[in-house]
């Protein structure tokens, strides 16, 4: 049912691609494939993933390990041939631009966090307070359309203002609100939980998206285009990271206060808890991140 109910919008953003979108049929790619990049990139990245998901599971610790060490390896050898390739699957030049580099950093960090919380906040919803599924999406879809609302008021405080205020701000109201989450236990109600939620998503809102134009800012017009590129796989690598980094510390201390007698639901939210106390120190690192940005960014500018 959940499927059929994402055709009509599935059906409208096709037609809307067909009516709006610019033509591109005279531009012509001749970007080579080169085979041995997506082979590196995805054994890389799939190995640390799975790393992370499995680092609180019981079993043989250098296994764990192994895996760690060949996604590691993968990606500095994705990262070198980038370097010496003619035509570079990503461009991975632009990352000595310290600007650029501290922004993607800041990416990741968000997109871990903001797609982590919307893997979190439901167990929590239906393990812990029973909620139904439908119940559940109610109660995080205010803080997605607040967040987007919000993300159009932010670009045009940016315009004005720069990401100096933006940015920390936003990445210190995430903060304040994670840390508030990771105090939620059994006798939170489910309303002060999405209030908490919408929250943090008003964090985003305001740092998301300056974020982005940040990284862009010291960027020539022909350098732009590869940063986009990069952000994008960015945004994907914070997604993949941080749900198995997040889900496996919450199933982790699960399963190891079951194990010892505490009750499943006092287990569920102590796991919840450890995963939101990470997720704060993440945030707390960003917020100096992002100081130490606009500040290079205040030196770069005339």
């Amino acid at each position: 049912m959940e499927f059929w109910l994402l055709l009509p919008i599935i059906l409208i953003t096709i037609l809307g691609g067909i009516l709006w979108t610019t033509s591109i049929k005279n531009i012509e790619a001749k970007a080579p494939i080169d085979v041995l990049s997506i082979i590196l990139s995805s054994l890389g990245l799939v190995t640390i993933v799975y790393f992370l998901s499995i680092i609180n599971s019981s079993g043989v610790q250098w296994e764990k390990y192994l895996l760690l060490a060949i996604g590691i390896i993968s990606l500095l050898w994705f990262y070198q041939r980038q370097l010496k390739l003619d035509v570079p699957m990503l461009n991975v030049k632009l990352l000595s631009n310290k600007v650029f580099l501290l922004g993607t950093i800041i990416l990741i960090m968000l997109q871990m966090i903001q797609f982590s919380m919307n893997i979190l906040l439901p167990m929590i919803f239906e393990n812990g307070l029973h909620l139904s599924p439908l119940a559940t999406a109610l109660r995080i879809f205010p803080a997605t359309i607040i967040c987007s609302l919000l993300t159009l008021v932010a670009g045009k405080v940016y315009d004005k203002f720069s990401g100096t205020l933006l940015i920390p701000s936003g990445l210190i109201i995430m903060v304040i609100g994670l840390a508030v989450m990771s105090r939620v236990t059994s006798l939170t109600s489910a309303l002060i939980i999405t209030l908490i939620d919408i929250l943090i998503y008003f964090g985003i809102s305001l740092s998301f998206a300056p974020n982005q134009s940040n990284m862009l800012v010291t960027l020539t017009a022909e350098e732009q285009t590869d940063a986009i590129a990069i952000s994008n796989t960015f945004i994907q690598l914070g997604s993949a990271l941080g749900t198995p980094l997040f889900v496996g510390i919450l199933s982790g201390q699960e399963q190891k206060l079951i194990a010892t007698g505490v009750s499943k639901i006092t287990s569920l939210y102590s796991g919840f808890q450890l995963s939101v106390e990470l997720a704060t120190i993440i945030l707390i690192i960003g917020v100096f991140i992002a100081l130490y940005n606009e500040n290079l960014l205040k030196k770069i500018s005339p």
